[in-house]
């Protein structure tokens, strides 16, 4: 409820209910130091963050502000990363099947979960089929 409560109040634009310490930490931050369930509660977050309120925008700002915050980057590249990038993190992480433990098993190592680029994959294809190549 930490990371909920922060990304609800960032963006907002006030400072996060219970999350001072989190604030009072971030120039310790980065993802080489971040907890395991830390970042699944961060990635959890995220997951129903995106359920509740898909919007692009909203979701760049308080994403911005939280590299910002626990000093990910120089405030400027967390902005500019966010703007270049953001429609296409959205949509991909919209629409992912990346659980939690997965994403920070992806980013911190396999410590934290199990991802393999080799395991099932699920692929749709359209009811119609694809026209004659000319």
């Amino acid at each position: 409820s930490l990371s909920l409560s922060l990304s609800l109040s960032l963006s907002a634009g006030s400072p996060p209910a219970g999350g001072e310490a989190l604030l009072e930490a971030a120039p310790r931050w980065g993802w080489r130091n971040v907890s395991c369930p830390a970042c699944r509660l961060l990635f959890g977050a995220l997951d129903v963050a995106l359920q509740m309120e898909p919007n692009v925008a909203r979701v760049g700002r308080v994403a911005a502000r939280v590299c910002q915050d626990l000093r990910l980057a120089r405030p400027e590249i967390c902005r500019q990363a966010v703007q270049l990038f953001q429609q296409d993190m959205v949509s991909a992480w919209a629409r992912s099947v990346l659980r939690p433990s997965e994403a920070c098993g992806l980013l911190l190592g396999r410590h934290c979960g199990h991802w393999d680029i080799f395991s099932a994959w699920n692929v749709s294809l359209p009811a119609a089929p694809k026209p004659p190549v000319r």
